[in-house]
């Protein structure tokens, strides 16, 4: 088995999760009686669990398993609200305010970058994030690794400084987790 092989979420990785949200959407079929506050409770536990599991390993990789893993999001919007299955969901998300699947990858690598940044990840991670030397602004740049290939810009090291760096400053200079959120 080569290196891509282990490294790019398969097919089969996806599907598995598919399978498992799918039955978890149809376990809440009892839908009719819940609020829709109560449904979206109950999908937030049992279906984002597994959609925010690991998902930072899915940052970089390729379009058509982002699409898949929207598609479930999707799916779960539209059982949340009892929406038709030809009408669009992404306003319908905004509204329930969750965030795309892509945003949530990039966000649970900001947020691990901010606990690491704060002395609150443990110390294997904390010791992935550098400071790069003076960049000339009043809240400091991460340390941009530059890979030769498209596994190591997924790396967190890479990805991690990459999306920091991008961030607004006073968002990077929030003074509590809370408050970075």
């Amino acid at each position: 088995m080569g290196l891509h092989k282990l490294i790019q979420p398969n097919e089969m990785e996806i599907e598995g999760l598919m399978r498992r949200v799918t039955e978890q959407i149809l376990m809440t079929a009892v839908y009719t009686v819940l609020t829709v506050k109560q449904m979206q409770q109950l999908v937030q536990a049992l279906v984002f669990s597994n959609l925010d599991y690991c998902n930072a390993l899915y940052y970089g990789t390729n379009s058509s398993c982002i699409k898949q893993l929207q598609s479930i999001q999707n799916r779960t919007c539209a059982t949340v609200l009892s929406l038709k299955r030809r009408e669009p969901k992404s306003e319908h998300i905004m509204k329930l305010h969750w965030l795309k699947v892509e945003e949530r990858i990039e966000f649970k690598i900001l947020l691990i970058t901010y606990k690491a940044i704060c002395g609150l990840a443990p110390d294997y991670i904390s010791e992935l994030v550098r400071y790069s030397p003076s960049s000339g602004s009043r809240t400091p740049s991460l340390q941009l690794l530059l890979s030769k290939t498209a596994f190591g810009d997924r790396a967190f090291v890479s990805c991690s400084a990459k999306l920091w760096n991008n961030l607004l400053s006073y968002i990077k200079t929030a003074s509590s987790l809370n408050s970075f959120k």
